[in-house]
């Protein structure tokens, strides 16, 4: 963590005054130093782990380097944006995400001043887990993200959206390659089914924290996939990003994606309905391995 925040921070300050300077050789040496902000994630993670699993620092505190990261890779460096007497939202998108951006000084501030009043460490208890189920439903749970994962990959389509969509247009558009590779990584996850093991392992610990996470992933891919596509339609700017001869053509020479994102959203909507109503117990009737 030392040694990556350090480069990170140094080489982040050498490329600002290289522009300044115009020495944009060595600008351009600096960014690949950067890895377009992997660096950042890669000294920011740990602290927020670390955080997470020390009394000392507060929920809030951790939340907040983590709204702090994820606007740091979804607003881009710079962008261009034109609107003739309408609202431009993406201007409006990109400065909410600017004023986010204040979550990184308030995350710092916090992290020190946590730092400083240590909290009393608790007594180490054994994970508590929610009693065992019968195998039909929790299987069912762990096959319903595969289901049309295997209809799309039975037609060669790995992928779970495409180049479609308002996400996919910010994110392999205008945000940095970071956050464009993440989606495509998403998005060959979800296609996949790989969801499908995260359900196995919340099935298999059933640890109140595991499932209550799992749902929520599962509800937030849901809510992504949700949103308004465009099929037919792909953004030109992505499709490079795509492996070539990927999509077929529909009968008016349209781009094809394979089967529905709403598929998948219903599946891992099932999913989690069936994890919250399995093992998303009260603590009082939780038991203990």
């Amino acid at each position: 963590m030392l040694v990556t925040g350090t480069i990170e921070a140094v080489a982040g300050f050498g490329l600002t005054l290289s522009h300044s300077l115009g020495l944009e050789a060595f600008a351009q040496v600096l960014s690949l130093v950067r890895l377009d902000g992997l660096l950042e994630v890669a000294w920011v993670v740990p602290i927020l782990v670390a955080q997470a699993r020390d009394p000392r620092w507060a929920r809030a505190t951790v939340w907040m380097g983590i709204v702090s990261l994820v606007t740091s890779l979804l607003h881009p460096s710079s962008y261009v944006t034109f609107a003739y007497g309408e609202v431009s939202y993406t201007l409006v998108a990109l400065s909410l995400l600017r004023a986010l951006s204040v979550f990184g000084l308030v995350w710092a501030a916090r992290s020190a001043h946590e730092l400083t009043g240590p909290r009393p460490w608790p007594a180490k208890s054994p994970p508590v887990s929610a009693p065992s189920r019968r195998w039909p439903l929790p299987a069912l749970a762990i096959a319903l993200p595969l289901i049309p994962a295997a209809v799309n990959l039975a037609h060669g389509m790995p992928f779970w959206i495409g180049p479609s969509g308002p996400i996919q247009s910010y994110l392999l558009g205008i945000a940095g390659d970071t956050a464009a590779l993440s989606w495509l990584a998403l998005d060959l996850l979800v296609g996949v089914g790989a969801p499908a093991l995260l359900i196995l392992a919340a099935v298999l610990h059933r640890t109140k924290r595991l499932v209550h996470a799992t749902i929520l992933t599962l509800t937030l891919i849901a809510v992504a996939g949700a949103l308004p596509t465009e099929p037919g339609q792909a953004w030109g700017f992505a499709l490079p990003l795509y492996p070539d001869g990927l999509f077929g053509t529909g009968p008016q020479g349209e781009l094809a994606f394979g089967l529905s994102p709403l598929w998948y959203c219903a599946a891992l909507l099932g999913s989690a309905l069936l994890l919250l109503f399995l093992y998303a117990t009260r603590p009082a009737r939780m038991l203990r391995p």
